[in-house]
C-alpha cells in the first residue's frame, strides 16, 4: 500500500475509499494552503467543474509558484497552458491505476518533482498570471493602450 495522503475540503471526510488517507473536511485559507503545497511533495487536483472552465482552477496554478508540481486527470485546457511532456512530465492520469503509477513515481524520485515543479514554475510566472490573463482579454475585447501596467 503507497504512503497515506492529505485530502483537504468538504465533503471529502465522506469519501469512500480513503481509510488510510488523512481526509479533512475543512476549507483551507490562503495562509496555510501555500504552508500546505510547501510542505508536500506535490499536489493532486482532482476535477471539480464548479471551480473552472474545462478542468483547471485556482489549484491548477498555485502550487507550481512554490516550485511544486501538480498531478491532475486528463483535461481540455491542460494542454491549452502545459506541456505534459515538459513541465508536466506525464504527470496527467486517465484513470486509477495511472494516478497510483504516478504517485509511486514521484515517492521514488523526489527529484523528478522538484524539476516539473521548477519548470511548471517558469511556465506560470511567464505566461499564466493574473497580468497575463488581462491582457489576453483586453485584446479579446480589441482594447490596446500602450499606458496599461502590470
Amino acid at each position: 500500500m503507497a504512503d497515506p495522503v492529505d485530502v483537504f475540503g468538504p465533503g471529502w471526510q465522506h469519501a469512500s475509499g480513503l481509510a488510510q488517507h488523512a481526509c479533512s473536511g475543512r476549507r483551507v485559507g490562503p495562509a496555510e494552503l501555500l504552508d500546505i503545497y510547501d510542505s508536500h511533495l506535490g499536489v493532486l487536483n482532482i476535477r471539480h467543474e464548479v471551480n473552472g472552465l474545462n478542468g483547471l482552477n485556482q489549484r491548477h496554478f498555485a502550487p507550481y509558484v512554490l516550485g511544486r508540481p501538480v498531478v491532475t486527470d486528463s483535461q481540455p485546457d491542460v494542454t491549452r497552458c502545459f506541456e505534459p511532456g515538459r513541465e508536466m512530465r506525464m504527470l496527467v492520469y486517465r484513470h486509477v491505476e495511472e494516478l497510483n503509477e504516478i504517485y509511486a513515481r514521484l515517492q521514488r524520485n523526489p527529484d523528478l518533482a522538484c524539476r516539473v515543479g521548477v519548470a511548471g514554475r517558469r511556465r506560470v510566472l511567464a505566461q499564466q498570471t493574473y497580468a497575463h490573463r488581462l491582457d489576453t482579454i483586453a485584446a479579446l475585447a480589441g482594447i490596446k493602450d500602450q499606458h496599461m501596467e502590470r
